[in-house]
């Protein structure tokens, strides 16, 4: 294989696998929305921190993938993904990336408190999203520390689901939710549900997560997926 061809390889892989990436750009903010497969062809938005807000709107790719180009745009960014009949959201505090999935929605409801995030995206001021943003590191650590026994199953620990690359390819954080459902009530309370036995594992207040009910006994585990999976592969 030429040289040329090695790096035309290398340049492609994202796209083959439906992978964020951080594109270091300037100007951009893109990611992968996905909650298991990846939403494909979904309306992707995003609103800016502007005094007057500002929005984009885009479709996602068919590997869910997206991006923004925001130069005219004030951060931090709040992203919204409609798919199924279910809303996502994400944050992104800067340029790159900004993926969208259940668990970036999960963050960034317990960094807002608990407040409605349907009515929250249409109506706060910068000054509300700076806030919420200031949060977010907070947030993740509650949800790592409380869940720590099923994102370390899927080898996810220490991955951060809004920034770091993520892949629409069933492993991984993928992976955890091909077989875990995440569900608001009134986005007060959230549940998560092994979908291979329809048991809630965990339920607790969006306000207190650490306060929740976590059962470890009917969390999936990664060989269930493998085998969920295995005509996929």
């Amino acid at each position: 294989m030429t040289r040329r061809w090695r790096i035309a390889w290398m340049l492609m892989i994202p796209l083959i696998y439906g992978c964020s990436v951080d594109n270091h750009s300037s100007r951009v903010v893109s990611g992968v929305a996905a909650a298991g497969a990846a939403m494909v062809n979904v309306p992707i938005s995003l609103m800016d921190s502007s005094q007057r807000v500002k929005q984009l709107t885009t479709t996602s790719g068919p590997d869910g993938s997206y991006s923004f180009i925001v130069e005219s745009l004030t951060p931090p960014y709040i992203l919204k993904a409609t798919s199924g009949g279910k809303t996502y959201y994400s944050l992104s505090t800067t340029v790159g990336t900004a993926n969208i999935s259940p668990y970036t929605t999960m963050v960034l409801s317990v960094a807002s408190g608990g407040v409605d995030m349907d009515i929250f995206y249409n109506s706060y001021n910068a000054e509300e999203l700076r806030i919420v943003a200031g949060k977010i590191d907070v947030a993740l650590r509650t949800i790592r520390v409380k869940l720590q026994p099923l994102l370390s199953t899927f080898h996810n620990g220490d991955k951060n689901p809004m920034t770091d690359t993520f892949c629409a390819d069933h492993t991984g954080l993928d992976a955890l939710f091909d077989v875990v459902t995440v569900d608001f009530f009134r986005w007060e309370t959230v549940t998560l549900r092994n979908c291979g036995t329809n048991e809630i594992f965990y339920t607790g207040k969006v306000r207190d997560f650490t306060g929740g009910v976590f059962d470890r006994t009917r969390m999936p585990n990664s060989s269930t997926h493998a085998l969920d999976t295995q005509g996929e592969l």
